[in-house]
């Protein structure tokens, strides 16, 4: 009878030392767990602190590149029969990254010192200049590229911008039909950029078409031509009649005079430089031969 008892006490303890057993592996399996967590979580916290660091050391790496002058390229004893620069929708007012644009051109320049700089157009963003005075051209243009080493001749087309996009003379009283309806000092005109050498004499523009004196004649001609005058959806908008605006031009006479430069040239090269394109995979042609490309053809080879 005792005997019986014993064993079954024993069974009892066998029975229970394995739910001790169960329960140990089970507490077991919690702190490897957690430990896993833990181990993760400070994987994860160091791996996002690195990366903190490398973000962190790029931009500042980004940020003292773009301090850094350009560095001349060894070319050896290589030379360039003529050397120009082509820059487009530039007038910004001075910012930053004008700025910045600025001097990197101005970095380039002491490498390979630019004959002349030809600019496409949109020279004085957002509607061109409305004075002969206008403050906004020192402060786009001679405020801006004032190195010596841009110290040359510009040859520049007009952009939409610069005849007055968006200003409408019916609203705005620093626009009319004619300089003699505008107030003093204040009417938007493309007509202000023709009279700009008066500030600056490194500033060469007109419409209508015009030759950029290269220096070698025989190998290459610059033709410089206002394009505006091509873009029928202009001649919907109210700004185009603004004083000395594209209603004003004489699309078929510009057409003419560049056939006759065209024909007249001797050159080996021939560029014609407007601000709208012949082809483009831009949001203007609409990645197609839409477009300001359409109304462009015509000027193809």
């Amino acid at each position: 009878m005792y005997r019986l008892g014993d064993e079954e006490e024993a069974e009892d303890r066998v029975f229970l030392a394995g739910f001790d057993r169960i329960e140990a592996r089970k507490q077991e399996r919690t702190k490897t767990e957690l430990r896993k967590k833990r181990l993760a979580y400070g994987m994860a916290a160091a791996g996002s602190l690195l990366m903190v660091l490398v973000i962190i050391s790029i931009s500042v790496g980004l940020a003292r590149k773009s301090a850094m002058p350009y560095s001349c390229k060894d070319e050896g004893r290589a030379s360039y029969d003529t050397t120009f620069f082509v820059i487009g929708d530039w007038g910004r007012s001075g910012t930053k990254d004008q700025r910045q644009a600025a001097r990197m051109m101005a970095d380039v320049a002491q490498c390979m010192r630019p004959s002349f700089i030809i600019s496409t157009g949109d020279n004085f963003y957002t509607h061109g200049l409305k004075s002969s005075d206008d403050a906004k051209f020192a402060k786009s243009f001679s405020d801006v590229y004032n190195q010596a080493s841009l110290q040359v001749n510009w040859y520049a087309v007009l952009g939409n911008h610069d005849y007055g996009d968006q200003i409408d003379p019916d609203e705005d009283s620093c626009a009319a039909n004619t300089l003699e309806e505008c107030p003093q000092d204040c009417c938007y005109s493309s007509v202000w950029q023709f009279t700009g050498r008066v500030k600056d004499v490194r500033w060469h523009c007109q419409n209508g078409t015009y030759n950029v004196p290269t220096g070698n004649a025989a190998l290459l001609d610059i033709f410089m031509m206002d394009t505006n005058p091509f873009i029928p959806r202009y001649l919907k908008e109210a700004w185009s009649k603004n004083a000395g605006g594209i209603w004003q031009q004489n699309g078929s006479l510009v057409k003419q005079q560049l056939r006759q430069r065209l024909a007249a040239s001797k050159a080996r090269w021939k560029l014609v430089v407007g601000h709208h394109p012949i082809a483009s995979f831009g949001e203007h042609c609409k990645y197609s031969m839409n477009g300001d490309c359409k109304d462009m053809a015509w000027l193809e080879p």
